[in-house]
């Protein structure tokens, strides 16, 4: 019982050199695609077009940063994080994107109470960072469907967008992959607006 009150004091002398364990930074970062309409000025197709909430792929439902070295392995970086979930970030931007071409009379987000003439339902089936050999590139990948529900014509389209990185960092793919959500956007633009 001595030892033990004796052991005490040097115990606790010991763990207050050693100090407060120091927890890493978690790096947070956004999707802001900019310039994503390319179709301003297009013939006004007058409707509500809905735009439901992505779904994203099984290990893409999380805010975590998804990168590939090795074929069929997700891994996540420890440090860095997107500030929401792929589809929580995309789902806005899609409005705002489709809302700036001007080709239907509103834009809505889901759920929305009301009548609409159109709804375009998403999947993101990529959104990750790819490392190989010579350097890395970020893949977006989209499966977009848009329904017209006055005629029920339905029509799909699969989007997928490339974009090399300037360095093998966790940043420079959340550069890469802003750039890469702006393509993948402009294309759905032209999609829905194409739509007839």
């Amino acid at each position: 019982m001595l030892k033990i009150l004796f052991l005490m004091p040097a115990l606790l002398a010991l763990s207050a050199c050693l100090g407060p364990v120091k927890t890493p930074t978690i790096n947070t970062y956004t999707i802001t695609a900019q310039q994503a309409s390319t179709t301003k000025g297009t013939s006004h197709k007058g409707g509500v077009i809905l735009v439901s909430m992505p779904v994203a792929s099984p290990g893409l439902d999380t805010n975590q940063m998804v990168y590939i070295q090795k074929k069929h392995q997700l891994n996540y970086f420890a440090h860095n994080r997107w500030i929401a979930p792929p589809a929580e970030m995309l789902a806005p931007l899609l409005v705002q994107s489709i809302e700036e071409t001007g080709c239907f009379a509103a834009v809505v987000l889901a759920p929305f109470v009301g009548n609409t003439e159109f709804n375009l339902q998403s999947g993101i089936t990529l959104f990750q960072q790819i490392f190989e050999d010579d350097g890395s590139q970020v893949r977006v990948g989209l499966h977009v469907t848009l329904v017209d529900s006055t005629s029920e014509k339905v029509r799909q389209k699969w989007i997928e967008v490339t974009v090399p990185t300037q360095e093998n960092t966790p940043y420079a793919g959340v550069v890469a992959m802003n750039e890469a959500v702006s393509s993948a956007l402009r294309q759905v633009n032209r999609f829905v607006c194409s739509f007839k």
